[in-house]
Formats: C-alpha cells, sequence, structure tokens
C-alpha cells in the first residue's frame, strides 16, 4: 500500500526524451524511469515506457481530473539486460486511456514513498496501433471492460485490421432476426484460445458472446477440425435487447495481430409480436435436451417481455358483446367457452346444452371469440345455431386473439353468474345436471377453490381424473401427468369429491371472487399449457383445495385446435418453454406435492 502523507510530487521533465532516475530516499532504493511513446489513437492516448521499479502505480489527469485507465505490465529484455535487473522483471508498461480529452495530460508515478509527474502536451497520431506487442496487450485488456461499452469501442479502435485468417476465427451468423424492441442471433464461432470474440452490428453495436446460449456443433467441428478449442462449443443463440436499426449482423474477434471479421449475415425482420417472434425463435435447431438452459437464457426474455408488452395493450381493448337469445335475467352459473379456429363445435355443444333445462333458468352461456379471422363466419352462423338449438347464448369479440387464458378473463369479464365454469369448445356433457352439480358442490364446500369433473375419452376411456406433477428427468422439469389415462372407469374407485393435486382447465368450476382474489388466469404463459395448475397452486396459496368430481362425467376431444398453431416440434417447444416459466414459479411446491 503507498503512502498517503508522501511529499508533492516531482516534474520529471526529461523523461520524454532519456532515463531519468527516480531518488527514493533512504527508504527506497534507486529507480530508472522513461516515455518511449506517446500516441493519440481517435479517442484513446497510449504511453509506452519501462520503469525498474516492480511496484510502480500509473494514474492520468486532465486539468486535475483523473481519467480512467489501465496499466499492462510486460517484459523488456533490452531494459533487464542494460540495468542488470533480474529476468522475470516485468519493467516494460502499456498505460492505455481510453477516452482522453484533448489537451495536455499528467501521467503520475507512485512509489512507496515518492511520487513523481510527467506533462504530456506532444502527441504521435496514428488510425492504429502496429506493434504486436502491444496490440497484444491491448486484446488482453479488452476483457476487462463490458463488451459494446464506449470503453471497450475506443480499445478495438486501437487494432488494425490485418489480412483475415481462418485459422484464428472461423464462424458465421446463421440467423438475425429483429424487431423493433430487438431480437435474436444465432450462429456459430470457432477460434484460437487467444482470440477474443464478439457479434457486432453495422452501426458498430458490439455485443458479449458469453451472455449467449451456447451449445456443441458437431456439424461444424467436423467440417472445420483446424483450430484446437476447448470444449467445442461452437454453436450460439444471443438476445438483442435493442435493435437500433441493425441492418446486418457478424462475427468479429480480436488477436495479436489486430481484428478479425467475418463475412455479414443480412437481418431478417419480423413483426413485433410474440407469435412471430416464438416460430423465428423455434426455428432454430439447439440441442432437445438442453432446452431448459435456452430457455432460461434467450426464449424466456424475450418472449416474456414482448407478452408483457401485448398483455398492457390487450388490457385497453373494449369489448363488444353479440347476445343470441334471451339468457337468464339472473344465472347462477356462467360457463364461458373461448373458440379458437373449431367454431365448428359450437353446433355439437349446443345441441348437448339444449337437453339441459338448467341452460334456460339458471345458465348463460359465453363464447369468447379468439380468432378474429372468423368473426364474420362466427356473427353470420350465431342466428341460426340459436334457433335451432334454443339455447341462448352471447359471443365476445375482442378482435384480437388473447390466447386461452386472455380469452378465459374476458369472458369472466362479462359474466353475471357467481359460479365460473370454463370450459373447452371440444368437451360434451353427457348427463344433463352436470354444470348444476359443480355449481352445488362449491356451494357445500366452501373449503374447495376450485372442482373438475371427470374427463372421458369418446370412446368412453378415462381421460382425466385429476393431474399430478411428475419430474423428467430429460429436461430437468416438473410437468403434469394424468393419472389412469386410457383406463376402464371401473378402474376409478372414487365416487364423490375427491381432493387432487391439480385439475385440467378442459373443465373446470369456481367462484367468480375467487378467480378476482387470485388475479385471474395467468396470462404469462403461451397459447395454452400450465394456465390450469398455476392456477390450482394460487388457489393453493389462498387455502383453498383443488377437487375431482366422479359423478359428473363429459367428454373430451383433447386439444383439437392445438394442431393449428405449428408443427410438432414448434409444439413440444412452447410446452417447454411454458414449463420452463412453471418451474421457475412452482418448483418448490411441486417437488412437496411429490412425496
Amino acid at each position: 500500500m503507498h503512502d498517503l502523507d508522501c511529499p508533492d510530487y516531482t516534474t520529471l521533465k526529461k523523461a520524454l526524451i532519456e532515463p531519468v532516475t527516480l531518488n527514493g530516499g533512504q527508504t527506497e532504493p534507486l529507480a530508472q524511469f522513461k516515455v518511449d511513446t506517446v500516441q493519440r489513437i481517435q479517442d484513446s492516448v497510449v504511453i509506452t515506457g519501462w520503469c525498474s521499479a516492480p511496484d510502480v502505480v500509473f494514474t492520468v489527469e486532465h486539468q486535475g481530473v483523473s481519467l480512467a485507465s489501465s496499466t499492462s505490465r510486460m517484459e523488456r529484455a533490452d531494459v533487464v539486460q542494460a540495468l542488470g535487473l533480474p529476468d522475470d522483471t516485468p519493467c516494460g508498461f502499456m498505460v492505455l486511456v481510453d477516452l482522453a480529452p484533448q489537451g495536455e495530460i499528467t501521467l503520475k508515478l507512485a512509489l512507496k514513498t515518492q511520487r513523481h509527474c510527467v506533462t504530456i502536451s506532444t502527441f504521435e497520431t496514428a488510425p492504429a496501433l502496429t506493434d504486436p506487442a502491444l496490440i497484444m496487450q491491448v486484446a488482453e485488456c479488452l476483457p476487462d471492460v463490458s463488451i459494446g461499452s464506449a470503453e471497450w469501442s475506443a480499445r478495438v479502435a486501437l487494432l488494425g485490421q490485418p489480412e483475415f485468417k481462418p485459422d484464428q476465427l472461423s464462424g458465421c451468423v446463421d440467423h438475425a432476426y429483429m424487431t423493433d424492441a430487438g431480437g435474436v442471433v444465432s450462429g456459430w464461432a470457432l477460434t484460437q484460445q487467444d482470440v477474443v470474440v464478439w457479434i457486432e452490428d453495422d452501426a458498430g453495436h458490439a455485443y458479449d458472446l458469453d451472455q449467449a446460449f451456447r451449445w456443441w456443433r458437431q456439424d461444424v467441428v467436423e467440417a472445420d477440425g483446424t483450430i484446437p478449442v476447448a470444449g467445442r462449443k461452437a454453436g450460439f443463440l444471443r438476445k438483442i435487447n435493442a435493435s437500433r436499426g441493425a441492418r446486418s449482423f457478424r462475427l468479429g474477434g480480436c488477436c495479436a495481430q489486430g481484428r478479425l471479421f467475418v463475412p455479414e449475415t443480412a437481418v431478417t425482420r419480423i413483426r413485433t409480436d410474440v407469435s412471430s417472434m416464438a416460430h423465428a425463435l423455434f426455428d432454430i435447431n439447439t440441442p432437445r435436451f438442453d432446452f431448459v438452459t435456452r430457455a432460461n437464457t434467450v426464449d424466456l426474455p424475450i418472449l416474456s417481455a414482448m407478452n408483457r408488452s401485448e398483455a398492457a395493450q390487450r388490457g385497453r381493448i373494449k369489448p363488444v358483446t353479440r347476445p343470441f337469445g334471451t339468457p337468464p335475467e339472473a344465472p347462477k352459473v356462467s360457463i364461458i367457452i373461448p373458440l379458437y379456429e373449431r367454431y365448428d363445435m359450437m353446433e355439437l355443444q349446443l345441441l348437448e346444452f339444449a337437453k339441459d333445462p338448467a341452460f334456460t333458468s339458471d345458465c348463460e352461456v359465453i363464447y369468447v371469440n379468439d380468432d378474429p379471422r372468423h368473426s364474420q363466419t362466427l356473427i353470420g352462423t350465431s342466428g341460426p345455431l340459436h334457433d335451432i338449438t334454443g339455447v341462448p347464448f352471447s359471443v365476445v369479440f375482442s378482435g384480437h386473439n388473447l390466447g386461452f387464458s386472455g380469452a378465459n378473463n374476458l369472458g369472466a369479464t362479462v359474466a353475471k353468474g357467481q359460479t365460473l365454469i370454463f370450459m373447452n369448445s371440444d368437451v360434451f356433457p353427457i348427463d344433463a345436471g352436470w354444470a348444476t352439480a359443480l355449481d352445488q358442490h362449491l356451494a357445500i364446500n366452501p373449503d374447495f377453490g376450485i372442482i373438475s369433473p371427470r374427463l372421458v375419452f369418446p370412446n368412453g376411456s378415462l381421460q382425466h381424473i385429476g393431474m399430478e406433477p411428475v419430474w423428467r428427468d430429460a429436461f430437468g422439469l416438473w410437468t403434469n401427468r394424468h393419472p389412469m389415462m386410457g383406463f376402464d372407469p371401473s378402474c376409478d374407485s372414487c365416487t364423490d369429491l375427491q381432493e387432487v393435486p391439480l385439475v385440467s382447465g378442459a373443465c373446470v368450476a369456481l367462484r367468480a371472487h375467487d378467480l378476482k382474489d387470485v388475479g385471474g388466469w395467468s396470462t404469462d404463459y403461451l397459447i395454452g399449457d400450465f394456465e390450469d395448475s398455476d392456477l390450482c397452486l394460487r388457489l393453493n396459496e389462498k387455502g383453498l383445495k383443488v377437487g375431482y368430481l366422479p359423478s359428473t362425467p363429459l367428454t373430451h376431444l383433447e386439444r383439437q385446435s392445438m394442431a393449428s398453431i405449428g408443427d410438432n416440434t414448434f409444439r413440444e417447444r412452447i410446452t417447454l418453454l411454458n414449463a420452463t416459466l412453471y418451474n421457475k414459479r412452482w418448483h418448490k411446491e411441486l417437488q412437496g406435492m411429490s412425496k
């Protein structure tokens, strides 16, 4: 540590011309010091020289104000030999001022008991460094500052651009998907171990690959085996927070010879919405069983931010409700059914509802159109459907695709019943009285917050008698399992309301005020996975139980609209993405349920 009570600084005027002696007094030996070069390169100043004192500390000032600087020490064999110093003495130095103002600067030297300074008013100017030793020093100190920062840009500007050599850096930006709010860049990069690598856009904004999701690219390694790379994780997928109007991206690198660049790849502009970004992201193939790591690093931060933005916009939507027929004036139960793609299911449902007297006295039916493409067709067919079935119902139009949870929440805002039954469009009653039974069981069991009926497949086998969490080792996630799925109903010994860990959102009943207390269905999940079990867990937090009622069976065709959202790979990645978010929220609770 240096003594703060040392004498005033001694000005070393000759150090810019010849070596000078630093007299340390009785407690410090003599030392030799020399400034060799002072270069101003764009916004930076580079000062080089040597000092035989191994513990000298350098600082830089401008008009009495300290400037941010860094010091690198290096070997100087000529100085060691001339002064007879130990061979391992790092007497050479480079002081780098990343952002130096115009005008003279002062280089200060601090020894144990002495302070010295050199005022520098003249500079050499150069477009870039040419000394390989100095280039290497700058390359080694690049990781000391944040890639893309002003200091980092200043350091990179010191380096020239030598002839490109693929044995030092090879790679490619495969995809650059950008929206107005940012996006994602993917590709691969193989480098020598002493090469610092990054990605940058055409405006010079750079991004650190240390923040990217990386994975093994066996195809790249087999195609280009010339570069020894530790770990061989050549693939990268990097979130870009703001596009800044970028038109292209490329790989950049830095080695002892200067800067390296791989040819640029043009940006693909996509719409600023969750669906477009999800399809773009999921087109980028990465290892299937490492998707959770990828989702936490890239996909979830991007899509969750976009989803929150869309949710804020959806909150300002004023829905339009179209009644068909005259619903009960004071319904006990409101049945809310989102419609997406398969609006043709309405006819089959309404024909079954028509067999139940409660649907003209105690139950109101609310369809929520979640597919604006079919709004006009839905308006045109709803009148005749009411005429044929005699069941009054309403259709709520928002003009937007809100998703499963958003559509449920919108339906709840116009519902009049104290009991809300949320029901998929591919669920059909088997017997009359099912809605009344769900309502009555909620009324006589105040400790239950949500109840689901038994759901069966069209062949009569069990589809749903409640759900339970199951650990998937391959992905490192808790997901949901349907016990006894596909079994004959006689295998289910339950005959009355029973507490279960979780239930499916395909058909559930809960009190309107309980739904409001937990903030409605969560809109954080994409398209339609885990919203139901998330709702169960939030009701659990309020001290309410989850119930399964076997005495009210309904038929469930299951996931009839899911085929329209994308292929199998897309649907699996949506499920894994939602499962990742679900586990981030509820891992501890799910683990407790499984014990």
